[in-house]
This record gives C-alpha cells, sequence and structure tokens, in this order.
C-alpha cells in the first residue's frame, strides 16, 4: 500500500509541476521526496511519510510552491487522516509545532529542516541521531523540555 500511495502521490506532484519548481537549489519534488526518504529511515509509519512527502503542497509564509493543489484533491489520494497532517503542518506557525504535542508534524517539521542543511556529512550524521534519539523519547512520553534541550543543542553545538 505504502509504495503505491508513494507513487500516486509523486506523480500528483510531478502533474502539478513541482519537478519543475526551484526550492534550496534541486526542485521542490526533489526536496518533497528527500523528507519522506529521510523519515522512511528514521521509522515513521506509513502516515508520516506519505504526509513528509506532501508536506507544503499547499504552501504556506514560510514557502509556497504555487502548486494550486486543493485540500479535496489531497484527500482524493490520500485520506482525510494524511491530509490533515499536511494542512496541519502548512497552517501551524513554526513556533508552535513543539507544543501541538503531535509526533507525526513534530518529525516532519524536523526533518523538513534537517533535509535543507548543507553540512559535513558527519555532523549530518550526529544531528540525524539526535532526531531519532527525540523520536524514540517521544514515542514512550512527549517531552516538551526534552525536545527543546535536543533542539538547542542541535543549534548550538552545530550552528544550525
Amino acid at each position: 500500500m505504502l509504495l503505491n500511495l508513494y507513487y500516486d502521490c509523486v506523480e500528483f506532484l510531478v502533474s502539478k509541476g513541482a519537478h519543475k519548481i526551484i526550492h534550496s537549489d534541486r526542485t521542490f519534488l526533489d526536496h518533497c521526496i528527500g523528507v519522506a526518504r529521510l523519515l522512511d529511515r528514521l521509522e515513521c509509519d506509513d502516515e508520516t511519510i506519505i504526509a513528509g512527502l506532501l508536506h507544503n503542497c499547499y504552501g504556506n509564509e514560510y514557502y509556497n510552491p504555487n502548486l494550486n493543489i486543493t485540500r479535496e484533491e489531497i484527500k482524493n489520494i490520500v485520506g482525510v487522516d494524511i491530509e490533515n497532517i499536511v494542512y496541519l503542518f502548512v497552517t501551524t506557525k513554526r513556533e508552535n509545532i513543539i507544543k501541538q504535542e503531535n509526533i507525526k508534524l513534530l518529525m516532519i517539521y524536523l526533518i523538513n529542516h534537517f533535509e535543507q542543511i548543507k553540512v559535513d556529512e558527519n555532523i549530518k550524521d550526529k544531528v540525524f541521531s539526535i532526531i531519532k534519539k527525540i523520536k524514540q523519547r517521544c514515542e514512550i512520553e512527549y517531552n516538551i523540555n526534552f525536545i527543546n534541550k535536543n533542539i538547542k543543542l542541535i543549534k548550538e553545538e552545530y550552528k544550525l
């Protein structure tokens, strides 16, 4: 199911021109695929991976690919639950994402930023392992202080 849904989403994004839009030195489609792959590597569930693939298809105040995609179109492809995650991601101010206490939203937020950083692979591996630690802890107990402490560590120690 995941693979078929993943390809359906990629085909849809291509049909909307995501492969022609520039985002961080490459195409918006490449960025979306990169986010989904990293969420898969993080061992997130299927809903999170697919929502990550579509994470900014509507556009928001931080970046707007102008794909003219409607919520109904996304609901028809992925269903209401995944579309709700996508919509929540694009409508929630970044500084409020952690407060949502939604691990799916949090992982998309962290991986979206991680996917765009341009640093040495050794540093990327260290940052990824911190994100993995955040995910594992949040699966047991969503702890805002723990999350903030580790995000602060990433920002200070790795200058991100």
